[in-house]
């Protein structure tokens, strides 16, 4: 993957939002989330009942299990099937939409490529026009990834499949907020880590399993430099993306805004 496009000087902060975010304005919101069992799925949904939020889970879970969120509702939708996120959409009229389902893969290879555009580009494609069509007030917001650069700021450049669906994903929902007036935002979020997370194979889990087990973790060369920020704080920027009045771009940055490359983090666990 190419190193991560941000930096000190380059990020977006919640600082420049025009407004102080009230999160008060979530209490009684509707507000619908794929992706809610993943990792920022996992801290994110706890908050926004925390603070009042009616929870609507989509997902295309057919066994039917228990949520994990009380008081939650989980509706069975598939996001590939247009007719039927429309159906739901209409039917709940959110205020708010959290997209956090997706593919996640640093494999380069043109199955890769396939499996990205089939697993974020289709899905969030299919969210967004439904958004547009049924339920245009919702504020979207749709997360992506600082593996690519901006394509609100500067010449679009990534170095992975992943990266080039997401920069797909970002130019779909952009364009919706810029030629409709749409309040559809992508939250581009640096390399979160945290406890809870269910992929063992992330780097500090992965690191932190390997040194526990008294084995050396696999780094490769360990050069990549990216933007680490705690999950806590990715989740405190997104509620504060639905509760801003206004946002400066139809982009936004959630990171600490330093890059630390693979090794220094590996070191650091040790």
């Amino acid at each position: 993957m190419a190193q991560q496009a941000a930096d000190s000087s380059s990020m977006i902060s919640l600082a420049t939002l025009p407004d102080r975010p009230d999160l008060r304005s979530l209490r009684g919101a509707r507000v619908v989330v794929t992706g809610a069992t993943g990792f920022i799925g996992r801290h994110l949904c706890p908050e926004l009942q925390a603070h009042g939020a009616s929870l609507v889970l989509f997902s295309r879970d057919p066994s039917g299990r228990k949520t994990p969120y009380p008081n939650a509702r989980v509706v069975r939708v598939d996001l590939l099937d247009r007719s039927a996120v429309c159906a739901a959409l209409s039917e709940e009229k959110p205020d708010v939409v959290f997209h956090l389902a997706g593919f996640v893969s640093g494999d380069r290879s043109i199955q890769a490529m396939g499996r990205a555009f089939d697993g974020n580009v289709l899905p969030t494609a299919s969210l967004l026009l439904c958004c547009a069509e049924v339920a245009p007030q919702a504020r979207v917001i749709s997360t992506t990834s600082l593996d690519t650069s901006n394509p609100a700021r500067e010449p679009a450049t990534t170095g992975s499949a992943y990266g080039v669906s997401k920069l797909m994903v970002e130019l779909l929902s952009s364009g919706f907020a810029q030629l409709h007036g749409l309040p559809f935002v992508t939250a581009r979020v640096g390399m979160a880590y945290g406890p809870n997370d269910p992929n063992r194979r992330r780097l500090v889990p992965a690191v932190i399993e390997s040194l526990l087990r008294g084995q050396p973790p696999r780094l490769g060369s360990g050069q990549r430099r990216c933007d680490w920020v705690y999950v806590d704080d990715v989740v405190t920027g997104l509620m504060a993306i639905a509760c801003a009045r206004a946002v400066p771009l139809p982009a936004l940055e959630l990171g600490s805004g330093q890059l630390c490359s693979v090794r220094e983090v590996a070191e650091t666990i040790r």
